[in-house]
């Protein structure tokens, strides 16, 4: 158990380094949106979905680095929906991943638009992505994109929101459950 908490410590802590690349902070006016999504991404979270992929990647014999882009885009991506379904709109959360939540660090808007941020650049994160045949790179963001939009996370999560108001069946909680965290 030890040795998969070490390697998954270590996941996070290049992961950060990577994420840091990506995310450099500028002296102009975006500054502040750049510091919000450096807050929230940059952190001490489990990066179980970057681990997972580069351990699959281990499995296949492909290169840490042919991967890396796809690892950053996750836990953007990651990030943004914690970030969004932290907002009061949502679970109103006050704390994640041991400090203030990003609505609460800096503001709602900034923390909306620190979430659509990274979602963008996700996309743009995975555009990177060095493989032998360009058309596998794009089947890789149309996926991207549909396990994110309404046929997945997205429609997870307002099944969850619906759920506030209403029972939900069984089937249907499994359905939020798979969309929203599964895929």
């Amino acid at each position: 158990m030890q040795k998969l908490l070490n390697e998954m410590s270590a996941v996070r802590k290049q992961l950060n380094k990577d994420l840091n690349d990506f995310l450099p902070i500028p002296t102009d006016k975006t500054a502040t949106v750049i510091q919000a999504m450096r807050y929230s991404v940059i952190s001490t979270g489990k990066a179980l979905r970057p681990f997972l992929v580069y351990q699959i990647a281990s499995l296949l014999g492909i290169p840490a680095q042919q991967v890396k882009p796809v690892a950053v885009a996750i836990e953007m991506a990651h990030t943004y929906s914690l970030i969004h379904d932290d907002l009061p709109a949502m679970d109103n959360d006050t704390l994640r991943r041991g400090q203030p939540t990003c609505h609460i660090a800096f503001d709602e808007a900034t923390a909306i638009l620190a979430g659509d941020g990274l979602l963008t650049l996700a996309f743009d994160v995975l555009s990177t992505t060095k493989a032998k045949n360009t058309a596998n790179v794009i089947k890789l963001i149309q996926y991207f994109a549909t396990v994110l939009g309404a046929k997945g996370m997205i429609g997870g999560q307002i099944m969850d929101l619906l759920g506030e108001k209403t029972a939900l069946t069984l089937k249907e909680v499994q359905q939020l459950q798979s969309l929203k965290q599964g895929r």
